[in-house]
């Protein structure tokens, strides 16, 4: 169904409709869709990526920017571990419809020239509450994007629960 830009000017702030797991060691593992943020490094590479998908975007949309937030200490399950909780996010340019999730199938769209930004987790973990932008994106009806820790070498594990509350999130304006 389509959806209409709300009155007025202000922000609207959506969570995913899906995040995925994809394995860059594993690249035709598919695994079905998960309710919050993973990403894993270690033996020197990158091990577990995920692909978050945002559906129901006015086609009047503008002003889109990426980002994710943490609720709460006691409403969130947030663990960072390791050394280095930078994370690139790249906007694929389509997603792998009626295919498996995996890190080979969103290959092909995987064709971004740079990244969206960065996310660093590092830290949050232990600090109450807060927002926290990613980057601006150009707005569509639907967004996908991969996202990856940095340093492959870091042996860092992130996991924080993805509700209203705590996880990426895409705001807009009309």
């Amino acid at each position: 169904p389509d959806t209409e830009c709300p009155s007025g000017s202000g922000q609207t702030v959506l969570i995913p409709s899906a995040i995925y797991n994809i394995f860059p060691k594993n690249p035709n593992v598919a695994q079905a869709a998960v309710s919050g943020v993973r990403l894993e490094s270690y033996d020197g590479a990158s091990q577990v990526e995920q692909v978050v998908v945002f559906s129901g975007i006015p086609a009047e949309a503008k002003t889109c920017s990426l980002g994710w937030k943490q609720g709460e200490k006691l409403d969130r399950i947030f663990i960072v571990r390791g050394s280095d909780g930078v994370s690139d996010v790249r906007q694929l340019s389509g997603f792998p419809e009626g295919k498996d999730v995996t890190y080979n199938s969103i290959k092909p769209f995987d064709n971004a020239e740079k990244n969206v930004g960065g996310i660093d987790f590092a830290n949050w973990d232990d600090l109450d509450a807060a927002g926290h932008d990613a980057g601006g994106v150009d707005c569509a009806e639907t967004l996908y994007f991969k996202v990856s820790l940095r340093n492959g070498d870091s042996g860092t594990k992130i996991y924080l629960g993805q509700d209203e509350n705590n996880g990426f999130e895409i705001s807009y304006s009309c």
